[in-house]
């Protein structure tokens, strides 16, 4: 009888030994899941723009950089609809411009500045129908001139027309999606547009007549960037993963310098309408490699500032209720992923 009790006593001590180390072990597996793991899937919100990113997806690099875990791509229209997709959690990455992520801050939208595709100068820009009779922004008073609203062409748009002295309330200024541009272009509804390519692309193809670009009007003082973002909750609970994600973009600038026509042909049967000749136009904007950009704009806070000078025109604007505060928005361009990339 004693035999069975000091047996019984050996039996119910190791089931709870058992039972000990089977929880330290899910335990452990928790934590592991909490300060990284993979995620099921990660989903990247597209614009499809002519940019390193839209290679990367392209040739499947970031793919091939995520290795098991499944990435979807999302189309959007423009850089708000991003942000909607940002705010209700649907995506983790994407490409916007500088004035959409401004108006996303100060929405309180959550995410993290990550890299720029782009230094804007050509791929944006403001083209008159041959019959407008506009040949400088001087011009626009009386007329219908569509562009995305909130989108970095917006911006440049207004910031024009305040350089140049144009009474804004004298020009209607419509708000439209680059694929409604061009409809309404070849109807004869707008008199000019200031978009991005491919849609720009398309509009001087119809005999639109060039009347400033981007980089024209950030010599004025107003330069923009597209930026590549990701969602703070995101990089929080997968760094490793964000780091994949420029791993790939790093690759993509390399094929870019080195071999330029693999890029230009990639797009050139992807664009509709276009050759590699006519992207390799396109593609003037100022590109910085990720080493670049580190050591000249995430590490000086230019980026930073950046954001905040076209937060403070927004304000003027009225479009956002006040300029966002430079100690705030350096909390969200965070270049410390690229920096660990970049070497």
């Amino acid at each position: 009888m004693q035999m069975k009790k000091v047996l019984g006593l050996v039996l119910a001590l190791a089931m709870v030994m058992s039972l000990l180390v089977s929880c330290g072990g899910n335990s452990s597996e928790e934590k592991k899941e909490e300060e990284g793991g993979a995620p099921e899937q990660i989903v990247i919100g597209t614009q499809g723009l002519m940019n390193l990113e839209t290679y990367a997806q392209l040739e499947k690099m970031i793919e091939e950089k995520m290795g098991d875990v499944t990435v979807e791509w999302k189309q959007f229209n423009a850089g708000k609809d991003l942000n909607q997709a940002f705010a209700a959690g649907e995506i983790d990455f994407g490409v916007l411009g500088a004035s959409p992520v401004a108006v996303a801050l100060a929405q309180g939208i959550d995410y993290k500045v990550i890299y720029s595709t782009a230094m804007l100068t050509n791929t944006e820009a403001m083209v008159a129908t041959p019959n407008s009779g506009i040949k400088s922004v001087k011009d626009l008073e009386g007329k219908t001139v569509a562009c995305t609203f909130t989108s970095t062409c917006h911006y440049t748009l207004l910031s024009a027309m305040e350089h140049e002295g144009v009474d804004a309330s004298k020009v209607k200024i419509i708000d439209m999606e680059p694929d409604k541009i061009v409809a309404a272009w070849k109807r004869g509804d707008i008199d000019a547009a200031y978009t991005w390519n491919p849609a720009l692309g398309q509009l001087k193809a119809e005999g639109g007549k060039l009347i400033v670009t981007s980089g024209e009007v950030g010599e004025m003082g107003y330069p923009v960037a597209d930026f590549a973002v990701v969602r703070t909750e995101f990089a929080d609970q997968y760094p490793d993963y964000v780091k994949k994600y420029l791993e790939a973009l790093v690759d993509a600038e390399a094929v870019y310098a080195e071999t330029p026509e693999k890029v230009y042909e990639a797009f050139a049967n992807h664009f509709e309408g276009y050759t590699a000749k006519t992207v390799k136009e396109a593609m003037t904007d100022d590109y910085y490699t990720g080493k670049e950009q580190v050591e000249k704009y995430f590490d000086t806070d230019e980026y930073t500032k950046l954001v905040v000078k076209i937060s403070e025109f927004l304000a003027d604007q009225e479009q956002i209720d006040k300029a966002l505060d430079e100690e705030f928005v350096g909390e969200h361009v965070d270049g410390s992923f690229l920096s660990e990339v970049a070497k």
